[in-house]
């Protein structure tokens, strides 16, 4: 198998990200067609499956949704594979770049985030966006574990939010 295969929205930008960056970079069809990749990449068996989404996951819950969707996926699917989220950085005022393909042409300095890093990374996009992750999520991150944060959730529940927060 290959050592890193790179997944993108789209198959123009994954054309440029491989050409320009020398990464096998396979096309989903949109944020949450990931299950389109899982043939190719079972085919492949690479070492490392890095996801690099638009940057518009931060604004956009739906791309997130897909995003954290994809990486659940990957991990079950994909066990013997580690899992890293690849981001740069955008302007605050226009968002771009948005692509990946737009990332490298421009220069971007790309992160891949691996391991816990990586569902860390995934949480702070999901929180950005104003998606809630996952209890797993979550816990992949090292922020809690599964069973805390469902014990923290049913105590929230029977809180009220002036209790939770603490007066914030």
């Amino acid at each position: 198998g290959i050592r890193i295969c790179r997944i993108t929205e789209g198959p123009l930008k994954a054309d440029v990200a491989a050409a320009l960056s020398g990464v096998v970079t396979l096309a989903i069809p949109g944020a949450s067609a990931i299950r389109t990749a899982l043939p190719l990449l079972q085919a492949l068996q690479p070492t490392v499956i890095r996801l690099a989404w638009d940057a518009d996951a931060r604004t956009n819950l739906h791309v997130a949704g897909g995003l954290e969707m994809a990486a659940h996926l990957l991990r079950t699917e994909m066990p013997g594979a580690e899992l890293e989220l690849e981001t740069w950085a955008t302007d605050p005022a226009t968002h771009e770049p948005k692509g990946l393909d737009d990332a490298l042409s421009a220069g971007a300095t790309l992160t891949a985030h691996a391991g816990q890093a990586a569902w860390s990374a995934l949480v702070d996009i999901l929180h950005d966006s104003g998606r809630t992750p996952r209890p797993e999520t979550i816990a992949l991150a090292g922020m809690a574990d599964a069973e805390d944060l469902t014990a923290a959730q049913h105590t929230g529940d029977a809180m009220s939010d002036g209790g939770m927060m603490g007066g914030e």
